[in-house]
């Protein structure tokens, strides 16, 4: 189970996640600076580009826990839930993030 710590502080807060502790995961690569649009973005990255946890340039901090009780389309293309903040993290407000976030295919998510 992924659990997301939230501290706040005088000057902002802390943030903190871990990952998924299956013990078969391969190690994931450790957080970096990356352009994305027009946001430099920071964020660690499965072997495969996913990621669970960024914070971009404009203040907008992302994390994706699990969740289990989404019922999934019948369907055998099934993508991987670390492609969601990925395609979330250069976007700059709350109201743009929701609207993003309408036009992914949560069901057909792992």
């Amino acid at each position: 189970m992924c659990t997301l710590s939230f501290l706040p502080g005088p000057q902002g807060f802390y943030l903190a996640m871990n990952r998924d502790e299956k013990r078969d995961r391969f190690s994931a690569l450790p957080p970096e600076i990356v352009e994305f649009e027009s946001h430099r973005v920071l964020f660690p990255r499965e072997p495969t580009g996913g990621t669970w946890i960024s914070a971009n340039d404009a203040g907008v901090c992302l994390a994706l826990i699990n969740w289990h009780r989404i019922k999934r389309e019948p369907n055998n293309v099934v993508r991987s839930r670390g492609e969601v903040i990925r395609k979330l993290v250069g976007i700059s407000t709350s109201d743009e993030i929701s609207a993003a976030v309408k036009k992914l295919p949560l069901r057909k998510l792992r």
